[in-house]
């Protein structure tokens, strides 16, 4: 999981193991709130992000 502003907005792209991703729009948001959304994001639920990942691949 990654968070960009690449291609004129903010938003977030999943990845999965098989190398497929989506990209997820987040709204509105200025750079400033979009990185502040991103780092609460990553600080509140990177060990699910990280976990749902690991079960993915065992797949």
């Amino acid at each position: 999981m990654r968070y960009d502003t690449a291609h004129g907005y903010a938003h977030k792209d999943l990845m999965h193991p098989d190398g497929g991703k989506e990209k997820i729009f987040l709204g509105e948001a200025d750079l400033n709130e979009a990185l502040i959304l991103s780092d609460k994001d990553i600080n509140e639920n990177w060990e699910r992000y990280k976990e749902r990942y690991l079960r993915r691949i065992k797949r």
